[in-house]
């Protein structure tokens, strides 16, 4: 099974009319060739991927994305890449206004309350959140 194959239809369920994507890889080691995984995965579905970190200008990438899709992955090293580029406000802001699809490394971007600050959570072995600190 290829890449996401099982969750294809659900994401292009929420896209709906809209062509891109912005993905957030800094879950990963390794965000260009998490990128090209996830253009690859979606390829089929005629969603056309762009990476975060590729683009000139972070915070107008944010701004003028159709959609945000944060991949997971390690939850700190999201949170301290985008904490450090200065674009966790500016995404935060605009997955607010736009679709959201993610997996569990969104922790520390969009809490479960709007007024909520990013915090660095973590999942137990049964499953629930545990906050750190």
């Amino acid at each position: 099974m290829r890449f996401l194959a099982h969750a294809t239809e659900a994401i292009k369920a929420v896209m709906g009319d809209r062509g891109s994507l912005l993905f957030v890889p800094f879950a990963s080691s390794d965000p260009d060739t998490y990128t090209g995984v996830m253009r690859q995965a979606l390829a089929p579905a005629g969603i056309e991927v762009t990476g975060v970190h590729q683009a000139r200008d972070l915070t107008a990438a944010a701004a003028d994305a159709q959609a945000v899709f944060v991949g997971g992955g390690n939850s700190f090293r999201l949170l301290r890449t985008l904490t450090t580029l200065g674009v966790l406000e500016p995404l935060r802001q605009a997955a607010q206004a736009v679709s959201r699809t993610w997996w569990p490394a969104r922790a520390p971007i969009w809490p479960a309350r709007p007024s909520a600050p990013p915090t660095a959570c973590r999942s137990s072995s049964r499953g629930r959140w545990r906050r750190w600190g």
